[in-house]
């Protein structure tokens, strides 16, 4: 068992998989108090659901919250006349959970690795219905996600979607040999697949070799409805009781 001494959740000694609803205030609580939690314990590796090329744009984009911004990445496309096209985004949004990871991580001083697949165009994988997480706090983390189990679909074979689970699952085994406890937090819906990738060790792909890295930009007030994985107020309420739980915890350890 892992340091987090979680038997749901442990994939192995040294790594802890921590599945999460994105853009839910109650699962990004969540991550805040169980990363918190396990800093007393000595944690030393947060896996981040993202291609190394965002790296510098999103962790720029934390330390400026609660101001909320956006890391843009120009995509590749071969059928256009100068080989672009659209773009990705990340929202570095209070909110988010993987953010609030992050967020933790850095004030804990906690090595970060970026383990998703770089690829020339990000494809949206297939919609996957989950439950509403506003029961989360009265079912507990743990029954929330085994509850959730039966209706988690498999990737399609030879979709990106199975090609980054077996990408993340592959750079996990690495983080294993530099680090003696890793926490990876990815998503809900990835969550049983990512552990199957990495317990058949299956075999994983090349990344692209030649993103465009990503440029961080403000986002204006009047788009923050669109972005936000919560309502603007929400958010506004979320970063308050997070600064407030800041502030005691200062006191507490002062005293």
């Amino acid at each position: 068992m892992s340091r987090l001494e979680n038997p749901v959740f442990d994939v192995s000694c040294r790594l802890t998989i921590l599945p999460v609803v994105h853009g839910s205030a109650f699962f990004a609580r969540e991550v805040r108090q169980r990363l918190r939690q396990a800093t007393t314990r000595g944690w030393d590796c947060l896996a981040i659901p993202l291609p190394p090329s965002f790296a510098a744009a999103v962790e720029d984009g934390v330390e400026r919250l609660p101001r909320v911004s956006v890391a843009f990445q120009e995509e590749e496309h071969p059928g256009s006349d100068d080989g672009r096209g659209g773009s990705s985004y990340v929202p570095v949004d209070p909110c988010q959970p993987v953010i609030e990871a992050i967020r933790v991580a850095q004030t804990a001083s906690v090595a970060r690795a970026w383990v998703d697949l770089e690829v020339a165009v990000w494809e949206s994988p297939e919609h996957v219905a989950l439950p509403d997480p506003y029961p989360l706090p009265e079912t507990g983390w743990e029954a929330f996600a085994a509850a959730c189990l039966p209706v988690l679909p498999a990737p399609i074979p030879g979709s990106q979607r199975e090609e980054r689970i077996r990408h993340t699952a592959h750079q996990l085994h690495v983080l294993e040999v530099e680090h003696e406890c890793v926490v990876h937090v990815c998503s809900l819906a990835d969550w049983p697949w990512v552990r199957e990738a990495y317990r058949s060790r299956a075999r994983y792909p090349v990344p692209f070799g030649r993103p465009h890295m990503p440029t961080l930009s403000h986002l204006a007030e009047d788009s923050l409805y669109f972005l936000l994985g919560e309502l603007p107020y929400l958010t506004f309420l979320y970063e308050h009781r997070r600064a407030e739980e800041g502030a005691g915890r200062s006191g507490s350890e002062e005293t």
